[in-house]
């Protein structure tokens, strides 16, 4: 289960993976209840905004 603290806000998601992306944006939901907890959990934190970064930006997510 995913957690959140909504104390974040406002929240940008960055991620390498721009997959991802289209797949919370728009995409068919092929994994549908990760997609839809994704969904819901980006909902409740006001829907922040979801950004492509490139694999040397994130670094120190792949760190941690």
């Amino acid at each position: 289960m995913l957690c959140i603290d909504h104390n974040l806000t406002p929240l940008e998601i960055n991620t390498d993976i721009a997959d991802i992306i289209i797949m919370i944006s728009h995409g068919p939901l092929l994994y549908n209840s990760l997609i839809i907890e994704c969904r819901y959990l980006m909902q409740r934190l006001n829907s922040p905004v979801l950004a492509h970064v490139f694999r040397e930006q994130n670094k120190v997510a792949d760190t941690l």
